[in-house]
C-alpha cells in the first residue's frame, strides 16, 4: 500500500489516535501565546482607500477626522466617539502625492 495509505489505517488504531490527539492538544497549548496584555483586541483605525480610492481632497480627509472624534453616536446611551471605541488611526492610504488633492 502507499504511505499515505499506511498513514490512515495507522490512525485507525485506538492507541494512535489518541497520541495524536494529544500531540494536536499540546500544540494548541503552545500556541496559546504570551499573556503579556497586547493583542486582546485587533488594531483598529480608518484608511480612506476602501471608501475614497483617489477621489480625496484635503476637506474630505479633514472631514473624516471630524467624526472620528465626534461623539454624535451612542453606545449605551452615552455619548461616544470612534476613538472612545479605540480607533486610534486614521490615514490615507494612496493618492496623497496628488499635487490638486
Amino acid at each position: 500500500s502507499s504511505p499515505r495509505h499506511s498513514f490512515v489505517v495507522c490512525l485507525r488504531s485506538p492507541g494512535t489516535t489518541m497520541i495524536a490527539l494529544l500531540v494536536c492538544a499540546g500544540l494548541c497549548v503552545l500556541a496559546a501565546g504570551i499573556d503579556n496584555g497586547l493583542g486582546l483586541v485587533p488594531p483598529r483605525g480608518w484608511r480612506s482607500w476602501n471608501q475614497f480610492q483617489c477621489n480625496i481632497t484635503q476637506r474630505l480627509i479633514e472631514a473624516q477626522y471630524s467624526e472620528m472624534v465626534s461623539r454624535s453616536r451612542s453606545v449605551d446611551g452615552v455619548p461616544t466617539s470612534l476613538l472612545d471605541l479605540g480607533y486610534h488611526s486614521a490615514g490615507i492610504d494612496d493618492c496623497w502625492q496628488k499635487c490638486d488633492s
